[in-house]
């Protein structure tokens, strides 16, 4: 194996492990007042930017899949 190839899979890994912390946060922060369906002003902001992240991450791990398929 290449080490570009070792390289993007390690970043990829490393993504996935940042992807599962960013849903854990999410899970806790949501349960942590009891109430998923409103949240306060203060914390839909906070959520806001959770979930942002999350998907930003999750985009980058989609995108790093496509390249290691197409390279197959």
């Amino acid at each position: 194996m290449s080490d570009n190839l070792q390289e993007r899979i390690a970043h990829y890994n490393d993504l996935v492990r940042q992807y599962e912390q960013s849903e854990n946060e999410i899970k806790l922060f949501l349960g942590t007042d009891g109430k998923t369906d409103e949240l306060r002003a203060d914390k839909l902001q906070k959520y806001r930017e959770l979930a942002n992240r999350r998907d930003d991450l999750f985009s980058e791990i989609r995108a790093i899949e496509q390249e290691l398929f197409l390279d197959e």
